[in-house]
């Protein structure tokens, strides 16, 4: 097997590796608030956070064959292309894994969010994504491995025996990558029903659809990852002509994975900002609340004020944290806060007289 070489085409493995990193780095912030915002203020561990860690370190492992290995460059040898053709698969194995876990952690999420007092189609819907997603995955795994015999041959092409499971793959992968993209959009879609209150504020409204809208963003990587599979029977330069595929793929694992860490960590900012603001309710399975948690806060002036905040929610509802706050609202019980003035005079000996107490809506 000779060099090949094009010194006429630039390499795209700086763009590879610069859009990897990126994301990367992206999805490694995301999760490492997600770790914090679970471990120290909602005390929680869900089934979507595990989906959550499992996508990331599938992830991490499908993005280390890339940088290490000098994937979407041009071939330069003979070891280093059936070194490089190996990872290929390996990269593609594990990103496969990470974008079917990503999905099931989206799907739980909003499960949780909807709560188990949701029946009917709506929940049978949901499950009914969470199981193909997983079929489909599963199945092209070893139609990955079996294309050629012995395995080997499947990045050495040097060793003696055939590939007959090439076309099969890529047929397979066709499927494959057009059912992900309607998946992803569907679960971007499936959300607005979910969020569509009449008794939630506009801009919640507008704020939580647009998050999960994101998943339109998968579906289009997924449709053009799809297309890029006539490259896998690519004859020569490999790992070159395989690098458009290998961005579109990695690109589409990191949105689901940051899509599906962005919800849960609101908390985080509302605790860092302290922001409590009117919220709508979340439902029975997500995150628990009391039904009133009042706090107070005083100045110690003659004429003093303390601001209650009155957190109503709905019935069954219990406290974890006295700093958690709902994440995502539903139509099963709508929060509201009411901020109250009270105000109290003072006595002839110059305390408190709170008999004289004065309560005035803000």
């Amino acid at each position: 097997m000779t060099s090949l070489v094009r010194p006429s085409q630039s390499s795209l493995g700086a763009t590879a590796l610069a859009v990897t990193w990126v994301e990367c780095g992206l999805g490694t912030v995301a999760f490492a608030l997600r770790v914090y915002t679970n471990g120290w203020i909602t005390k929680r561990w869900k089934s979507d956070f595990w989906w959550c860690l499992t996508t990331y370190l599938n992830g991490m492992v499908s993005d280390t064959r890339h940088f290490r290995n000098r994937l979407s460059n041009h071939l330069d040898s003979p070891q280093n292309i059936v070194k490089n053709e190996l990872y290929q698969w390996i990269f593609t194995t594990f990103a496969t894994i990470a974008i079917s876990t990503g999905k099931l952690a989206i799907i739980c999420l909003i499960l949780q969010i909807e709560g188990s007092a949701v029946r009917g189609t709506r929940r049978w819907v949901l499950w009914i994504f969470a199981g193909s997603n997983v079929v489909v995955n599963v199945i092209v795994l070893p139609i990955i491995w079996v294309q050629c015999t012995p395995t080997a041959k499947l990045w050495d092409e040097s060793i003696p025996g055939s590939c007959t499971g090439r076309a099969r793959n890529q047929m397979y992968g066709y499927f494959q990558g057009s059912f992900g993209a309607f998946l992803d959009l569907a679960m971007a879609i499936y959300p607005i029903f979910i969020f569509w209150n009449p008794k939630m504020q506009l801009h919640v409204k507008i704020g939580l659809m647009t998050l999960f809208g994101f998943g339109v963003v998968a579906a289009v990587c997924a449709s053009i990852k799809t297309r890029e599979l006539s490259t896998l029977t690519a004859a020569s330069d490999v790992t070159f002509q395989l690098a458009s595929l290998n961005i579109w793929a990695a690109t589409e694992m990191w949105v689901i994975f940051i899509v599906a860490c962005i919800p849960p960590i609101r908390p985080f900012f509302v605790k860092k900002f302290h922001i409590v603001y009117a919220s709508g309710g979340l439902g029975a399975g997500y995150i628990q609340q009391s039904d009133t948690n009042i706090r107070l806060r005083g100045t110690g002036a003659v004429r003093s004020r303390a601001f209650v905040f009155a957190t109503n929610t709905s019935k069954g509802m219990h406290s974890r944290n006295d700093s958690e706050e709902n994440i995502l609202p539903n139509q099963q019980g709508i929060m509201m806060t009411n901020h109250v003035s009270v105000k109290y005079d003072l006595n002839d000996t110059g305390k408190k007289d709170l008999s004289r107490t004065h309560f005035e809506e803000v």
